[in-house]
């Protein structure tokens, strides 16, 4: 009962100053070996009162190795300087520093001993009880055996008994962390019976402090077995691991001889997810990011501004095909990183052909071309249609146009359908009867204005003699320009308003075309209805816009896309000058989205604003 009841005071008190370790096993000379320098560093140790009225006290012990020294002992408590106490030795001599009062009960403690020359050191740190003295010795070392971040320590012989009985032991692990480190020490502890791995413990102690747990607190499936192997691994900082087994039967605690491997590990942070949804879209394309780490403290993501969570989601806004790049670092500052490739479709290009222009005789035949990777993907249609019986035919990338029974001028639309949207483009054929001028081309720059517009009209015929336009009071020359002036009241109620061109050869043969300019006398804004709505998360709804009378003028583009949503169109009545949508809220909520509506006439381009506040 002896035994047991010195071996409980120790035990208690030896936890309460964290005081269970030592480093002999960790010197790169050996157990045996006493590092000799004119700076060493040791503990931990402590001064203070014990159970069952024991007191525990620590004493230094500095010896000179072939030259006199002296020098300053500094006493470090839960990472400050407390104290400092100086000493002189000489030759062959020793030098024993009892703890100072300062740090009377005040717990575990560290020691950094600087001196004029190479000095050898050790502490003893001992239980004095009215039947004897207990304790432990733990030899100075060098700054040099402090372990650094990706080093690895490891021993055997650890017993993690919770009994009190004779003949076990409780082992205790821990780490002193050296004053001025930069980073707090952490420990990554892992147990092993017969090579298997039991579990894994971290334990953390602020710079200039000691910090320590039972092997069994740390790896709780380690409880009640002996003969086990630790592994001791520095996660960051810079300190030096021990492991101490206290025997029952002595109530002495011995040091656990532990082998050093110097970068036996990468401290770099896993990525463990990194997600970009949607993968593919179009410009202007709002993207969700998402990403999980392990053993990161920040991360930074190209194209998002600023350091993000180890952990967490953004989102970013991409007009080309992008390659998103996930960085993290560790505290330590080694890095890991994660592509994600974001494609961005470009707006869809339009069919143009080749030629975009063609004249011919009555039932005469025009032939051409159009990209051959619009092939199969593009719909034709008469959008003016003068010549009677005409016709066009697109096979593959190939069309042929065959003129009408009667002069006049025919416009064939394209239509082609990609990943965003469609695109037009347009074929204009003149058919002219025989013997009559034939008119090359008549333009008008711009074709869109903003009323009082001033245009140029522009024309080239063969085989005219002169030619007219409607508007104009004079006879003009078979190929020119001028320019005229459009008031608003001119067009007509779409703002609309035709040049007519007719050209007039030999035996009054006559040829025609005509233009359409457009004219705005006011900026119109587009009317949104709804414009601000509250709805669920997947909720879909109808938005009515208004107030576009050329359709083909309208866009939209996403000013803010937080839930996931998508916005689509499903309809435009070019009478009524109105384009319905589709909107679907996403899943993410609550947030909110913006659609930007967009709308260019001959006075600029203004916006409407449909607003969904996702909840």
């Amino acid at each position: 009962m002896t035994h047991n009841r010195k071996l409980l005071g120790l035990a208690d008190l030896l936890i309460l100053a964290g005081l269970l370790g030592s480093f002999g096993g960790l010197q790169a000379q050996g157990p045996l070996a006493a590092a000799q320098s004119t700076e060493l560093w040791g503990g931990p140790a402590a001064k203070g009162g014990g159970s069952s009225g024991a007191r525990f006290d620590s004493n230094i012990y500095i010896s000179a190795v072939l030259a006199p020294a002296s020098g300053t002992v500094d006493f470090y408590l839960a990472g400050s300087l407390v104290t400092s106490r100086s000493f002189s030795v000489s030759t062959r001599g020793v030098t024993v520093l009892a703890t100072p009062i300062e740090l009377d009960g005040a717990g575990a403690f560290l020691y950094r001993i600087r001196s004029s020359s190479a000095v050898s050191a050790w502490s003893e740190t001992y239980n004095e009880t009215s039947t004897g003295r207990f304790g432990l010795s733990l030899q100075a070392f060098t700054s040099t055996d402090f372990l650094n971040p990706g080093d690895e320590a490891s021993g055997g012989g650890a017993d993690a008994s919770s009994s009190s009985e004779p003949g076990r032991a409780r082992t205790n692990v821990g780490i002193v962390c050296r004053p001025g480190s930069s980073q707090a020490c952490r420990i990554e502890v892992t147990a092993y019976q017969g090579g298997s791995g039991l579990g894994t413990g971290t334990l953390t102690a602020d710079p200039g402090s000691a910090v320590q747990a039972s092997l069994a607190t740390l790896v709780p499936a380690s409880q009640g077995i002996s003969g086990l192997a630790i592994q001791i691994r520095l996660l960051q900082g810079s300190g030096q691991p021990y492991a101490i087994r206290n025997d029952n039967r002595t109530s002495d605690g011995t040091s656990i001889p532990l082998a050093i491997s110097r970068s036996a590990f990468s401290t770099a942070p896993t990525i463990t997810r990194f997600d970009a949804t949607p993968e593919s879209g179009c410009s202007q394309q709002n993207v969700s990011l998402s990403w999980a780490t392990t053993g990161a403290v920040r991360v930074t993501i190209s194209g998002v501004a600023g350091d993000l969570p180890p952990s967490g989601a953004a989102s970013v806004s991409l007009q080309a095909t992008t390659d998103l790049i996930l960085t993290a670092y560790s505290s330590t500052g080694e890095t890991s990183s994660a592509p994600r490739r974001v494609t961005i479709y470009p707006p869809t290009e339009p069919p143009t052909p080749s030629p975009a222009s063609a004249t011919t005789t009555l039932n005469g035949t025009a032939t051409g071309i159009i990209p051959a990777s619009f092939a199969g993907r593009v719909t034709a249609e008469f959008t003016r249609h003068e010549s009677s019986g005409s016709t066009f035919d697109l096979n593959g990338y190939n069309w042929v146009y065959i003129g009408g029974a009667t002069a006049g001028t025919d416009i064939v639309k394209l239509t082609a359908t990609g990943n965003c949207g469609t695109s037009s483009a347009t074929i204009t054929f003149t058919v002219v009867g025989a013997g009559a001028p034939r008119i090359v081309s008549f333009t008008a720059d711009p074709a869109i204005a903003c009323a009082p517009a001033n245009i140029v009209l522009s024309w080239q015929t063969i085989d005219a003699t002169s030619v007219t336009i409607t508007g104009v009071d004079t006879v003009l020359a078979p190929n020119g320009s001028i320019g005229v002036t459009v008031q608003r009241a001119e067009a007509d109620v779409n703002g609309n308003k035709d040049f007519k061109l007719i050209a007039r050869g030999a035996n009054n043969k006559m040829s025609d075309t005509t233009i359409t300019v457009h004219v705005d006398d006011t900026l119109q804004t587009p009317v949104v209805s709804p414009s601000n709505v509250t709805v669920a998360a997947g909720q879909t709804l109808v938005v009515t816009v208004t107030n576009m009378p050329i359709i083909e003028r309208v866009g939209w583009v996403y000013a803010q896309n937080q839930s996931g949503s998508t916005f689509q169109l499903l309809s435009q009545n070019s009478a009524t000058g109105t384009s319905t949508f589709r909107y679907s809220a996403g899943l993410g909520a609550p947030t909110q989205d913006i659609v930007r509506i967009s709308y260019r006439n001959g006075c600029g381009t203004t916006y409407g604003l449909f607003t969904a506040n996702v909840q």
